[in-house]
């Protein structure tokens, strides 16, 4: 029905057209008067025919995007790797080992690196789905070497994500993973830094986010009075609570503060004897 309008619209046209020469009587309705209304009508339907396929043509193509869309599979769910487990072992048979196997590379030997050949993280590790979780393929390589990591991390001493092989990999937690990497100088410091790389990267001037968005940082009048940083969180402050040195007590300070509880002082000033003077005598 919907694509019938524009048709119809013009046929109410042609009979509000037809209409008005009706209306001047059927008397005087001559031969020209006839000859132009045969004439609306053709322009008319020369107008309407174009507009017509135009609005079908349209209307075809909406619905087969609306069909695309409904028939479009549905975006894949961010992959959650499992690269530090709890103490619940890997859920390891002999079908999850059969199924594993196949997709590492060991065409190179028991000393070369094992690569993957399966999905992999955008890391280059490898991903193996089991139990509806998705597993590092290294991890499973270890649980079946048994050596499952448990709470630690799988490590590579070929510092190659996707091997498998599991000669090339042990396990040990962040530090040592870092200390490993530290050792073997991958860390991106000094001219490897990515900021001597690619300084054109880093976000300077105009492209500055103060810059382009200062509100986000708000400095004096306008951080309310209740979230200024005052005294130790200030960072500015020279004497902190922690710079401050107590003396220690000794034990004639002790002494003497005890002494001064009872009513009498054992201090120093008075442990000379004390002179008589002549009126305690007189009076003696």
């Amino acid at each position: 029905m919907s694509r019938r309008l524009p048709v119809l619209a013009c046929l109410v046209l042609v009979l509000a057209a037809s209409m008005t020469h009706v209306a001047a009587g059927f008397g005087s309705l001559e031969r020209g008067t006839t000859g132009s209304v045969v004439g609306w009508l053709a322009a008319l339907g020369a107008v309407a025919l174009p507009l017509q396929k135009r609005y079908n043509s349209q209307t075809d193509n909406h619905m087969q995007a609306g069909r695309q869309r409904v028939n479009a599979p549905a975006p894949a769910p961010r992959m959650e790797l499992v690269m530090r487990g709890d103490s619940t072992p890997i859920p390891l048979d002999d079908k999850a080992i059969a199924r594993f196997w196949p997709k590492v590379d060991r065409s190179g030997g028991p000393e070369a690196c094992w690569p993957w050949t399966a999905m992999r993280t955008p890391e280059g590790y490898g991903v193996f789905r089991l139990a509806g979780r998705n597993y590092g393929a290294h991890r499973v390589a270890l649980a079946i070497d048994g050596r499952d990591p448990g709470q630690l991390l799988g490590c590579h001493s070929c510092d190659t994500p996707p091997c498998c092989n599991p000669a090339h990999l042990w396990v040990g937690t962040h530090a040592q993973n870092i200390a490993d990497r530290d050792a073997k100088g991958r860390t991106a410091g000094g001219d490897r830094n990515g900021a001597r790389l690619h300084p054109d990267r880093l976000a300077r001037g105009d492209r500055n986010g103060r810059r382009l968005h200062p509100e986000r940082y708000p400095s004096g009048d306008m951080v309310p009075p209740d979230r200024r940083a005052r005294g130790e969180a200030h960072g500015l402050t020279r004497l902190t609570s922690s710079a401050v040195i107590l003396p220690k007590p000794n034990e004639r300070s002790l002494n003497s503060s005890r002494s001064t509880r009872r009513g009498r002082c054992t201090c120093t000033c008075r442990s000379r004897p004390r002179r008589t003077t002549r009126r305690s005598r007189r009076t003696g």
